[in-house]
């Protein structure tokens, strides 16, 4: 029994351990597409944002394609998101990237003083390499290199990560009579394992990157014109459970209509977790 009940407490505390994670500009996102999906985005292919989120999903470009984007957050914070990806012949598709957030011109003090030292920069930056590659018609694999630079004033760190994934297609063909409308062409499923390497030590502390493993399944055509995607995920170091789901629709084969939400452990209230956009069809 005492045997017994040592296993049992063992096993109980394993499964609640939580490490400390670091890297915290890795989760914020890119693409609006994406973000106004509730980023439930680990299924989807064809897009150039799937750099970020699956890097399976670049396997499907046929042509060369850059994106660029800018956010200006609270207190002067700023969030560069850039990618660029090409397709080769027998080695697949090739891509890089960047992701940067940092806020200059903050005041620098030492002692307990209103006189400012000077001023400091604080910078997080990933700097992305890809690999994609329909390996069958229904099946691509990806992966994606990350060297990663940290900076406080003149107080540095560097690191190495990966992310890898595959997204595949079932080859469903279905028609459900619900006044007519419904129809599953196909359906898509996505598999990542994010930020996958070594802790990073800054300045005397040693944490871990924020390792995550997404799941998703999308409809890329339910209702006609409408998108359906959803993403299980799993923080796997902060021990946690989230849930992302997300719907686009084409209007007027012109205007995009996205919605989003995502479910997880905050207590921030209802609305922090919902996610909308829009945008133009333009060929």
């Amino acid at each position: 029994m005492r045997k017994k009940l040592t296993i049992l407490t063992f096993l109980v505390c394993y499964t609640t351990v939580v490490f400390a994670t670091g890297g915290t500009f890795l989760k914020f996102g890119a693409g609006a597409r994406a973000i106004g999906m509730g980023e439930a985005f680990t299924s989807l292919d064809n897009d150039i944002n799937s750099i970020y989120w699956n890097p399976a999903g670049l396997g499907k470009l046929s042509s060369k394609i850059l994106t660029l984007s800018h956010s200006e957050l609270y207190q002067n914070i700023r969030y560069e998101f850039g990618a660029y990806a090409q397709p080769f012949e027998d080695i697949g598709v090739l891509g890089v990237g960047i992701t940067a957030l940092y806020i200059t011109d903050l005041e620098k003090r030492t002692s307990a003083t209103s006189e400012s030292e000077g001023n400091f920069s604080v910078v997080d930056l990933a700097l992305s390499f890809a690999w994609a590659k329909e390996v069958t018609k229904d099946l691509s694999l990806g992966a994606n290199l990350k060297g990663i630079y940290e900076s406080i004033d003149n107080d540095r760190a560097y690191g190495l990560t990966m992310d890898v994934g595959l997204l595949g297609k079932t080859s469903i063909d279905t028609n459900i009579d619900l006044l007519g409308k419904i129809k599953i062409e196909r359906l898509n499923y996505g598999v990542v394992l994010q930020n996958v390497g070594f802790s990073m030590k800054f300045i005397d502390k040693a944490y871990f990157l924020p390792l995550t493993l997404k799941c998703g399944i999308s409809f890329t055509q339910f209702v006609k014109n409408l998108y359906f995607s959803t993403d299980l995920i799993w923080k796997v170091l902060d021990n946690r459970l989230g849930f992302n789901f997300g719907v686009e629709y084409l209007y007027l084969d012109l205007l995009y209509g996205r919605f989003g939400y995502k479910i997880n452990d905050n207590d921030l209230g209802f609305l922090a977790g919902l996610t909308v956009g829009f945008g133009l069809k333009l060929d």
